[in-house]
């Protein structure tokens, strides 16, 4: 880490090209934490909703008068790992220029990142940008090493297992996906789907995020699922689900996104027995690795049309989660409720998910 330090002042004394302005020393702490939402959340004193991956304290000074920055978020799991490392060049900035974006993600002015704590500032903007310079150039590193462990994932918008239902040919269906983690946003996604032909459904996303300041749309997707021909009562049947989404989730990266799911489900009287073997891959932007995405489900049918069963997913971040859910009728809807555990370090602890679909 000493050697990551030293390449790190060398490159930035490289691209000085000023001396440093008397005063502009500023030593940065990097806190690696457990569970930044938890660590930024007691710092700030406020509880929040959205699920922060990360903060920075930067208008701290030492004994000696210098400025002192620190920094909340955990240590990226590979170099592959942009959205950790991300997070980390985002906090850095605010050490440099203080509160240097507003509330939408948008670049401040010069002038409010100035009045916020930042960097000094000087009349001109070439002055600034030479000071900034400065700040640099005399910059510390100093790495204050807590537990290495994963931070929390965020839950997905859809937490499904894919099964054999599907709109009827030619008829349509409304579904709506809400779910809410522990330390995330409230997710709600509706999903309007059409059988376009036998054993066929064509199915199109809009997923948004709340909390209790805003709403944000989170991209949308397409769907194309087909199911192989089969007796609906008992027996083996299969299928696959094709997905193409546009994901734009808040503070990350936006990017192109398709996903593959085999569907492979079993009918024995009561039980119903489903397996999603599926995988995803980035198709725009720096990480385009393919990621295991599996989820299965074993439900019993019981007191009529209910079923109460086990779901369990891994997503692509690796975070497992097992729910207990259950699977009904509200009317002339379906409706599933569930209730689910993360079972690893980087997975969301409680989450809450419901889905209700309306067909007509």
């Amino acid at each position: 880490m000493r050697r990551v330090a030293w390449a790190a002042l060398a490159v930035l004394a490289g691209c000085a090209t000023t001396p440093p302005q008397a005063g502009d020393h500023l030593t940065v702490v990097w806190n690696r934490v457990e569970d930044a939402h938890a660590a930024c959340q007691k710092l700030s004193g406020q509880p929040q909703l959205f699920a922060i991956r990360g903060c920075s304290k930067w208008n701290q000074t030492d004994a000696a008068g210098q400025r002192v920055c620190a920094i909340y978020a955990p240590m990226p799991r590979s170099e592959m790992d942009t959205q950790r490392f991300a997070t980390l060049g985002h906090e850095l900035l605010h050490c440099f220029d203080g509160n240097w974006h507003d509330r939408w993600g948008r670049m401040n002015p010069a002038e409010s990142q100035a009045a916020t704590g930042g960097a000094s500032k000087s009349a001109g903007a070439a002055a600034a940008a030479n000071q900034r310079i400065g700040i640099k150039k005399n910059l510390l590193l100093t790495f204050a090493f807590a537990c290495p462990c994963l931070s929390a994932s965020a839950a997905p918008n859809e937490i499904k297992v894919f099964t054999d239902e599907l709109a009827a040919y030619r008829g349509q269906t409304l579904e709506t996906h809400v779910n809410k983690a522990r330390a995330g946003p409230l997710r709600l996604m509706p999903e309007w789907s059409y059988g376009i032909a036998p054993d066929w459904e064509f199915s199109l996303q809009l997923p948004f995020a709340f909390n209790t300041q805003r709403g944000a749309n989170e991209g949308y997707r397409a769907e194309l699922q087909y199911i192989a021909p089969h007796d609906e009562e008992r027996g083996l049947y299969w299928g696959i689900n094709v997905e193409l989404a546009r994901d734009a989730r808040v503070d990350e990266p936006r990017f192109w996104n398709a996903e593959i799911i085999p569907i492979v489900g079993w009918h024995l009287e009561r039980w119903h027995l489903v397996a999603n073997p599926g995988f995803e891959r980035a198709l725009s932007g720096t990480e385009r690795g393919t990621r295991p995405t599996p989820a299965a489900k074993v439900a019993y049918r019981a007191f009529g049309t209910n079923a109460y069963g086990v779901e369990l997913y891994r997503d692509a971040d690796g975070g497992r989660t097992a729910y207990l859910a259950w699977d009904g009728k509200l009317g002339k809807s379906d409706i599933n409720v569930g209730i689910g555990r993360g079972t690893s370090a980087n997975a969301d602890r409680w989450v809450l998910k419901a889905i209700y679909e309306v067909a007509f």
